[in-house]
Parts: C-alpha cells; sequence; structure tokens
C-alpha cells in the first residue's frame, strides 16, 4: 500500500513495484490507507510524512493501535528525512526511513527487507 499525496511520486513508486511483481494499491491520505487495510490484505506500506491534515506520523501510530494493522510493517518516506524525522518515525512505530528522491533500486531493497 502505498500512501502518498504527490500523484508524481506515487505513480513512480507504483510503477517500479508492479514492474517487480508487487500488486499495489494507492491512496493520498492515511483515511484512505485505513479504509484499504480494512478491506485488502496488505503486506507493506510506504507512507510518506507529510500528508494532507494529519502527518505519516499520526497514521503510522494509528495503525499500529488498531488489531487488524498492528503488525504490518511501515516504511515512512520524506525529501526531509533528517535525524529529527528518523527518531519520530521509528517512535511512531515505522520499521524503516527512505529519503526521496530514492532510486528503484533503493526502494525494492528497502521494500524486500521490510515486507511481510
Amino acid at each position: 500500500l502505498v500512501v502518498e499525496d504527490d500523484p508524481n511520486v506515487a505513480c513512480l513508486v507504483e510503477e517500479v513495484l508492479t514492474e517487480n511483481h508487487y500488486h499495489v494499491l494507492v491512496v493520498s491520505d492515511g483515511l484512505g490507507a485505513i479504509e484499504q487495510t480494512n478491506h485488502h490484505h496488505v503486506d507493506v506500506i510506504l507512507m510518506d510524512i507529510r500528508l494532507p491534515i494529519f502527518s505519516g506520523f499520526w497514521f503510522c501510530q494509528a495503525l499500529r493501535q488498531k488489531k487488524n494493522t498492528s503488525n504490518i510493517p511501515v516504511i515512512m518516506m520524506s525529501a526531509s528525512m533528517d535525524e529529527e524525522s528518523v527518531r519520530k518515525a521509528h517512535q511512531a512505530g515505522a520499521v524503516a526511513t527512505v529519503k526521496k528522491p530514492f532510486t528503484p533500486k533503493e526502494l525494492l531493497e528497502v521494500v524486500g527487507k521490510n515486507s511481510l
């Protein structure tokens, strides 16, 4: 599941993962992520930190509190992935972080290492 409000980034991530035989769902905000995880089995969530309304940190914490989503690995993405953002991502429950822009190889490595 890709949670990204920038359509260009979402399209790029979807394309790279689809070309590598992943089934990809894309939503633009955390509410969509919660809705999708209620209706689909999800092996990993790639979530932007800066989302409309509530941050990716907030939604990551919310997903950790729900029984059906508490064990889904969350990878946080951001163009401003500084030490503070990495710390906050892990505190929110993320298993990994990736800094934008990333290469297809970097994306596939982080997803491969952290999916169920």
